[in-house]
């Protein structure tokens, strides 16, 4: 089903960001998990069209810089084998930690290196709950009216009448 084998956070991106046109919708949050290796596309152009769109993305790093084979399980999730290339050489995922942390930069999100689910997700729901009180804070405010008007009348016509009982 996929034509080009790897990652391609450009194409993720894009996908998320037609989810995200729906009108009326406030937050707007993307959370991504990879390893970070983009082998297509350019995600960071990706990323910068999805933070105009309001969308904030957080990525969690999953992997190492020096890289870790990729294991073929079985349905049990017992590993039968690891992948190989071409030339049978075992291919190794690598984390490329520098671009989901510009990613998340360049969206106001945050970037997580997995190194424990309980960690990560812990994490990632304290901010995004902070987010979303910050953010209905902000809409509370903007909806202060002012109010001064109609006692000013009330004032300024009392005002008037004791000024013309005064010249009677």
């Amino acid at each position: 089903d996929i034509p080009v084998p790897g990652t391609n956070i450009e194409s993720a991106l894009a996908k998320a960001r037609e989810s995200f046109k729906i009108k009326n919708q406030d937050s707007k949050i993307l959370i991504i998990f990879t390893d970070g290796e983009s082998l297509a596309g350019q995600p960071l152009e990706a990323a910068k069209q999805a933070a105009d769109l309001g969308v904030r993305i957080y990525t969690v790093g999953i992997g190492t810089g020096e890289g870790d084979p990729i294991p073929l399980k079985d349905r049990q999730g017992n590993i039968l084998k690891y992948k190989k290339d071409k030339n049978s050489k075992i291919i190794l995922s690598k984390l490329n930690e520098g671009l989901l942390k510009q990613i998340a930069l360049t969206t106001k999100g945050t970037f997580y290196l997995a190194n424990s689910k309980q960690i990560i997700f812990e994490k990632l729901y304290k901010d995004i709950s902070e987010l979303e009180k910050k953010e209905l804070a902000e809409k509370i405010y903007k909806k202060h009216k002012d109010r001064y008007q109609l006692f000013l009348l009330v004032a300024f016509l009392l005002l008037c009448t004791a000024w013309g009982m005064e010249k009677v």
